[in-house]
């Protein structure tokens, strides 16, 4: 036979964990609550990894097609040079106005490198 203490120690130790045990279901959030918690998380980091990949992709593109529309200007720029005859000359600088609606801002700009390289030299 066990001892009228062992008896009591081991019913009170039995309370004290049925009590704590209320405690912690009343007082902390349960581990399946973080796991969903997590897999949203988780979830919502895939989706936004997804769009910058369709981000960079969008990006990339615009690039490529910003740099063919650049390098077809320049080409077409430079035909519409090498078809004025006497593009060197100063006195013909009036024919940069067939490039178009930039030949205005393209004439002036060397116009003012003209007058600027004249008086660079005097």
């Amino acid at each position: 036979m066990r001892r009228y203490d062992e008896v009591l120690t081991e019913k009170a130790s039995k309370i004290d964990v049925k009590d704590l045990e209320k405690l912690m279901k009343t007082s902390f959030t349960p581990l399946q609550d973080f796991k969903d918690q997590f897999d949203r998380l988780n979830e919502r980091i895939t989706q936004s990894n997804d769009k910058n990949r369709e981000i960079e992709r969008g990006i990339d593109m615009m690039g490529k097609n910003i740099s063919k529309d650049i390098y077809s200007a320049v080409k077409r720029a430079k035909a519409n040079i090498t078809k004025s005859p006497n593009v060197g000359d100063s006195n013909n600088i009036a024919e940069f106005g067939t490039l178009g609606s930039g030949g205005e801002d393209l004439r002036s700009m060397i116009i003012s490198k003209a007058d600027k390289f004249e008086i660079e030299n005097m």
